[in-house]
């Protein structure tokens, strides 16, 4: 699927996603799944993640679907490295369970929201073409932006970070770094921002994933929350962080972590009184509607970042949920992920 505009981080660019598509079928039900590509896990490749899907399905033909979540856990050991294509087949497998319930995911959650709002997600480009896409993004609704910074041109980074914040009234803002600071450049960063009385809801893994000394280093002198995203992605990562002090937020995302590791992380983090973001990857409206309805069944995030479908150019109608400007909701009568025409 192409991107509407190119998408430019830290770690590169690109101007179509690649995705996977896997569907359960009992015969007369079918559930859906979505394994998206991402810069950030160059290693779940189309190819890669069609193998693992293709080696799973031979498991899982003629399984109990009442099973779903021990086969989750199945596949999840038999495919270590591949939670992105793991991830959209536990996403089918609970789909499909809750259609046969007459439920929808997000009931299946706790039913809890109503509603969330969502950030929209401006890549690393010339601050004056960022600025005009979040001034027309500003008139449909939007007042949060995440902001993709790179920490090779902070000159640049400033500048379109300010650009966007200038674009409307009451704007608020995500900045994410993706890894592409260091200790000193970081805090340097953070200081401009601070200088110009920006309002930032949070800083996004300023530095390398590994490195959580810096983490800590960074969010023990930083004046806005500091997020672990690449630096966590299983409950181990999530220990880690914890025990090292290195982050105020976790962004957890099913395409990253797996379906029931991301509940296992967000559980864990509830108890430590991390607050928690929801992130995605590239996933289409039909791909996102199991994130979307996490968040709104389980209330447990404080921060969402579900835009995946608004930055591709491609059909935003399949799916659970629907959007108004930056809202979103569940669509009535919905059963399991809502995603029908598979």
């Amino acid at each position: 699927m192409p991107l509407r505009e190119t998408f430019r981080t830290a770690l590169g660019e690109k101007k179509i996603t690649k995705n996977v598509g896997v569907v359960v079928d009992l015969g007369d039900i079918q559930g859906f799944g979505e394994a998206s590509s991402s810069l950030a896990m160059p290693e779940a490749s189309q190819a890669s993640m069609i193998h693992t899907i293709q080696q799973s399905s031979a498991f899982l033909i003629g399984a109990p679907l009442e099973d779903w979540e021990d086969l989750s856990k199945e596949i999840t050991q038999r495919n270590p490295g591949q939670p992105t294509a793991v991830s959209s087949i536990e996403c089918a497998l609970l789909d499909v369970f809750c259609r046969i319930k007459k439920k929808s995911i997000a009931h299946f959650f706790g039913g809890r929201k109503k509603e969330i709002e969502t950030y929209y997600t401006l890549a690393a480009l010339a601050p004056a073409l960022c600025a005009s896409i979040a001034r027309k993004l500003f008139v449909d609704g939007f007042r949060k932006f995440k902001v993709k910074v790179t920490g090779q041109d902070f000159e640049q980074d400033f500048k379109r970070v300010q650009a966007v914040f200038k674009a409307g009234k009451k704007i608020s803002l995500i900045i994410d770094a993706n890894q592409g600071f260091n200790r000193q450049s970081a805090l340097y960063f953070i200081d401009r921002l601070q200088a110009e009385s920006l309002s930032v809801d949070l800083i996004e893994q300023p530095l390398p994933k590994d490195d959580l000394k810096g983490m800590k280093f960074v969010k023990d002198r930083s004046p806005f929350p500091i997020a672990a995203d690449e630096s966590v992605s299983t409950l181990e990562n999530a220990q880690s962080i914890l025990d090292a002090g290195a982050a105020d937020v976790f962004n957890l995302k099913l395409a990253k972590s797996g379906l029931l590791e991301s509940v296992k992380i967000a559980e864990l983090a509830g108890k430590a009184g991390i607050k928690l973001m929801i992130g995605c990857m590239m996933e289409s409206a039909s791909g996102l509607s199991a994130s979307v309805q996490w968040a709104l069944g389980s209330g447990c995030f404080d921060f969402h970042d579900l835009d995946s479908f608004l930055l591709l150019n491609a059909p935003s109608g399949n799916t659970g949920f629907k959007n108004r400007g930056a809202v979103l909701r569940l669509k009535p009568k919905t059963f399991g992920s809502g995603v029908y025409d598979l």
